[in-house]
């Protein structure tokens, strides 16, 4: 499993999201980022909804919606409820 850090980064006012890779390398995304075996159909949701001015309910939406899409069509693992924690 690869950690995905996301947050409000409160000196500079703006949400900020850090990825890694398999040998520890940290990647800064500015716009969204997935991980997992539902990445291919959660980033095609992110990628066809995104955009930089939305709201935040339009993004809580976008985010449940993403992760939806992840687990009715990948089955690695499991079923649709196989989430963590999402906090808006």
């Amino acid at each position: 499993m690869l950690p995905l850090l996301a947050g409000w980064d409160g000196a500079l006012q703006v949400g900020r999201i850090f990825e890694y890779d398999g040998a520890g390398g940290c990647y800064e995304r500015f716009d969204f980022s997935t991980i997992g075996s539902g990445t291919p159909f959660a980033e095609g949701t992110l990628r066809l909804g995104f955009n930089a001015e939305m709201d935040r309910d339009a993004a809580i939406e976008l985010g449940a919606l993403a992760m939806y899409e992840a687990g009715d069509n990948d089955r690695a693992p499991g079923d649709r409820t196989s989430y963590g924690t999402s906090f808006p």
